[in-house]
């Protein structure tokens, strides 16, 4: 995607691989269709970039998470990232990381169900 020059991406149908896994309508089955497909979506979009609720991640998810992200920042890509922190100053860590990175932060409830503008952390 990065070299055909996308600048996002939508995915759209991703139980799609269900054609192709064993007992699907696909052919040829492919018993590793489900474990590919997660694998591919984890490596290009992810929520709970640095907190997962209110709680940090594991140094390990965050490292590889950011190895993915920045593969598409090293091309240009405008990266946002989304962390359900709801308490202030969690916001603010997840806001001062992402930005430190070059990354677009939004921190907002799971259910994204309103807008939430965070005082000092405005979308520029």
């Amino acid at each position: 995607m990065l070299a055909a020059g996308y600048d996002g991406v939508y995915l759209d149908i991703v139980d799609a691989y269900e054609y192709w896994q064993p007992g699907g309508p696909g052919s040829p089955d492919r018993a590793t269709a489900e474990r590919e497909m997660v694998d591919f979506v984890k490596g290009i979009g992810k929520e709970n970039r640095f907190y997962n609720g209110n709680k940090r991640q594991a140094q390990s998810e965050s490292s590889w998470s950011a190895s993915q992200r920045d593969k598409f920042k090293a091309a240009g890509k405008p990266v946002l990232v989304t962390d359900y922190v709801t308490k202030t100053r969690q916001i603010a860590t997840f806001s001062d990381r992402a930005n430190a990175r070059g990354y677009i932060p939004y921190a907002s409830q799971r259910d994204l169900d309103v807008l939430k503008v965070n005082r000092g952390h405005e979308p520029n």
